[in-house]
């Protein structure tokens, strides 16, 4: 359903939820305000000496293109 409509479907709460994919919105239709990500928020991360690795790279999903985005620096 989901890949027929290019929207995300879930269950939550018992119901079915269905949301179309990068428009920044909640399923009642409000903007989605943004929120910063701190480190405390993470379910898992490490540090480690810069030396380990040559890069790092992010991935996010834009609401303009609706697209995946990836960054590697």
């Amino acid at each position: 359903m989901g890949r027929d409509n290019d929207a995300l479907v879930s269950v939550k709460g018992g119901a079915l939820l269905s949301m179309g994919k990068g428009r920044g919105r909640t399923v009642s239709g409000l903007p989605i305000p943004p929120r910063l990500i701190l480190s405390r928020d993470t379910t898992s991360w490490t540090l480690t000496t810069r030396e380990a690795y040559k890069s790092a790279t992010a991935a996010w999903q834009d609401a303009r293109s609706v697209k995946r985005q990836e960054v590697t620096a």
